[in-house]
């Protein structure tokens, strides 16, 4: 097999006749530049889009990233590259921790308060919903714990009884009382959660947490 040439000389600049060639390495930081501008709009515009339209943003972003990756692959199979494997490797960490940091705005909304995230990240108020596209696990996980938190029985109560008495028997459930709809849905952010539930009108399938229970 042969090995290419990793010598000193191997990294001088190359004749005129090969300038065509290193010229497709400029491909690599145009595909790092175009990732990470796909990367800061799922942080900044893509949230939690609703039905097909977010189905469909996400593909297309996620296809055009998959392309330009096929892109930097390539251009690293073909081209000779004088890079240590130390600065690879602080190349790598530098570019991954860069993207998802590009990707933490995902759902902040405009004008949010240090206190107010404070309140998010610690769980005492719902300030806004995180970047949970396709993910539907985690809107039950926030339903269930609402529920027990406010001292109701999640194996009891599938969330679609807390619907409008209407809205409920189109699941064929009976709604809780107007005051038990008003305590567990007291705003328009447990209302957007509650919305995103899947199979509203079935329990909670999860067990409970084991180690939680005392031996």
């Amino acid at each position: 097999m042969k090995q290419r040439d990793l010598s000193p000389s191997a990294c001088e600049p190359c004749p005129p006749g090969e300038r065509r060639k290193w010229s497709r390495k400029g491909l690599l930081p145009v595909t790092l530049g175009l990732s990470a501008l796909a990367y800061a709009y799922t942080g900044f515009h893509l949230t939690n889009l609703p039905g097909a339209a977010g189905v469909h943003a996400f593909l297309l972003l996620f296809a055009w990233l998959f392309l330009l990756y096929v892109m930097a692959v390539r251009t690293l199979a073909t081209q000779h590259f004088c890079i240590q494997p130390g600065c690879v490797a602080a190349l790598v960490v530098l570019v991954g921790t860069g993207f998802r940091l590009l990707v933490l705005p995902a759902g902040i909304p405009d004008g949010i308060t240090p206190a107010k995230l404070h309140a998010d990240l610690t769980g005492k108020e719902v300030v806004f919903n995180r970047f949970l596209l396709y993910d539907h696990d985690l809107w039950r996980f926030l339903w269930d714990g609402h529920q027990q938190a406010l001292g109701l029985n999640p194996y009891q109560y599938p969330p679609a009884c807390f619907l409008e008495p209407d809205d409920a028997l189109e699941w064929g459930l009976t709604s809780v009382p107007a005051a038990e709809r008003a305590r567990l849905l007291p705003n328009d952010h447990w209302r957007d959660i509650h919305a995103h539930i899947n199979h509203p009108d079935l329990p909670t399938a999860y067990p409970p947490d084991s180690s939680s229970c005392s031996a």
